[in-house]
């Protein structure tokens, strides 16, 4: 950039200042994706009794995507239920009713357009769980950013 121009817009707004909750929301966020990483590799060191009743490491490769999708799956009657819930109290009350009808519609495409990015999310999580099952946490960590 040329001169002194200042980007605008929230994105580009300027430096935030570290306040009491932005740096407990940051510590919250480092102890539980940590833990996460720690309890996720544990869980792949765990052995199990196979079929053939011999000890086996337990390394199955969808099992924490399946979690997720399951996880995530309950987002779709929560929204479908929050918006029931609007659109009853919006009979009662016109400034919400008006608000309602000024956003656009959720049609199918749009449920889709939104699918596709979920997919890739999931294949991500797959990949990153068949990478930790095969280095250490800590390198995971570092390589994933």
């Amino acid at each position: 950039l040329v001169g002194n121009h200042e980007p605008e817009g929230p994105m580009g707004a300027g430096e935030k200042p570290c306040t009491g909750q932005a740096s407990a929301v940051f510590v919250i966020g480092l102890v539980a994706g940590t833990g996460c990483v720690i309890f996720s590799k544990t869980l792949f060191e765990l052995k199990s009794e196979g079929l053939n009743g011999e000890l086996l490491p337990f390394k199955p490769q969808v099992f924490q995507s399946w979690l997720m999708f399951f996880g995530m799956l309950f987002a779709l009657p929560m929204y479908l239920g929050t918006e029931w819930l609007r659109a009853r109290k919006a009979r009662h009350d016109p400034a919400l009713k008006a608000a309602m009808d000024a956003e656009p519609p959720v049609t199918v495409k749009t449920l889709l357009m939104l699918g596709l990015p979920a997919v890739f999310d999931l294949l991500s999580v797959l990949l990153m769980v068949a990478g930790l099952m095969h280095i250490s946490a800590s390198i995971w960590m570092l390589l994933r950013g």
